[in-house]
């Protein structure tokens, strides 16, 4: 009977560990399928701030330099993400799943960094992006 209870309940532990590991993969996924439509709007976003940069004669050297380090900041933030799905390997069922977990919530940090840093070149860009009242 308790060789019985011992083997139900490895079952059960490693149950859970697949159940966590799916819901971090859904949980990290979920955070790149918020960021990544925004990488047409960072590249829309750059090519406005270079059209507004080489249209405006009159820009000031320093509001030129500011959105030359916007532009910066969304290439950084783009290349963020396309450096990050190029790394990102889901875990396959054949890896030791507290190793899948571990995995799992460390790529889970990574994309969310990924995600607020586009956010936050998005954020800047704005400021140069819309119109003058």
């Amino acid at each position: 009977m308790k060789k019985l209870l011992s083997i139900w309940m490895l079952c059960i532990a490693a149950t859970g560990c697949t159940d966590r590991s799916k819901q971090l993969y859904d949980e990290v996924m979920a955070i790149h399928d918020d960021a990544m439509p925004k990488m047409d709007n960072i590249y829309r976003t750059k090519q406005a701030l270079k059209k507004k940069i080489s249209g405006t004669p009159d820009i000031g050297e320093q509001e030129k330099k500011n959105i030359e380090q916007v532009i910066v900041s969304l290439d950084s933030a783009s290349d963020a993400m396309m450096d990050w799905m190029h790394a990102f390997t889901p875990p396959d069922d054949s890896i030791d799943k507290d190793m899948a977990i571990a995995y799992l919530e460390q790529e889970k940090q990574n994309i969310t960094k990924v995600r607020d840093r586009m956010h936050d070149a998005l954020a800047k860009a704005k400021k140069y992006t819309t119109p003058d009242p």
